[in-house]
């Protein structure tokens, strides 16, 4: 991504700290936020279904349904998006993206401003 945004990638020309810390946030933003966070959703609710009577969902009408079981990892993607729709696998999202994707943008643009002073050169092989 960086080589795309530069303007003269042959020349190796240096980016600006702002340019870096739009290419961390546009990387955690598809990286960690949207292709990630379903991972994340399912896991909490695999850890919720330990919890004693946190399997029994309450609806927003005061109605019990069923307790919930999974018997794998897959299973709650399924029951999810089945009882949920597809958008309940991003419930959370940007609340979550308020925090992460600065911190990954900060965390992308240290990187970068110490392997320029400590003079490290990493590049990928075609």
């Amino acid at each position: 991504m960086k080589r795309n945004i530069a303007s003269k990638p042959e020349e190796n020309a240096d980016l600006t700290i702002l340019t870096k810390l739009g290419c961390g946030a546009a990387a955690g933003t598809v990286g960690k936020q949207t292709m990630a966070y379903p991972l994340g959703v399912v896991l909490r609710r695999m850890q919720m279904v330990g919890w004693k009577d946190a399997s029994s969902v309450i609806t927003a009408d005061g109605q019990m349904k069923a307790p919930v079981q999974y018997t794998g990892i897959i299973d709650p993607f399924w029951k999810t998006v089945h009882n949920e729709g597809f958008g309940a696998l991003y419930k959370g999202l940007i609340p979550n993206s308020i925090k992460v994707v600065p911190s990954i943008a900060l965390a992308f643009v240290t990187y970068e401003v110490m392997k320029d002073l400590l003079g490290v050169e990493l590049q990928i092989s075609d």
